[in-house]
């Protein structure tokens, strides 16, 4: 298992992966969110510098096949966007943890964080969906 994913942790959906740093968290899609998200045609961002509260919409994602809203997993000012993703939405799929993720949040209540899933209970959860 790569180091980041050790130390990332998941919202209770299994859609997004939030990374801690020390003070920021970064926000991506998981593998199981990006089984939804095929041939990503364009993603529209949130603005920079707002406080967002949790559950408010984070982005939206545009495909051939269906059009997807995500949702912040954490309450959090967005610090830092990927603008990359503007003109290359595929990099969510092609590189989730380095060149894909959405966002940064900063100012995150450390209450939210108890929602969150750990790698072993991640696994779990994917467990359900996919049996080995």
């Amino acid at each position: 298992m790569k180091n980041y994913l050790r130390t990332a942790l998941y919202h209770p959906d299994g859609e997004l992966w939030i990374l801690p740093f020390e003070n920021y968290f970064k926000v991506g899609v998981t593998e199981f969110g990006q089984e939804f998200f095929r041939d990503i045609k364009r993603v529209v961002l949130p603005e920079i510098g707002r406080f967002y509260s949790k559950e408010n919409q984070m982005a939206f994602i545009e495909t051939d096949k269906v059009d997807t809203e995500l949702f912040f997993p954490l309450s959090g000012k967005v610090e830092e966007l990927n603008t990359k993703l503007l003109e290359t939405p595929s990099l969510i799929n092609s590189s989730p943890f380095k060149d894909g993720w959405i966002l940064k949040l900063t100012e995150v209540p450390s209450e939210e964080l108890q929602a969150l899933m750990k790698p072993a209970a991640y696994q779990e959860f994917l467990n359900t969906f996919f049996r080995k």
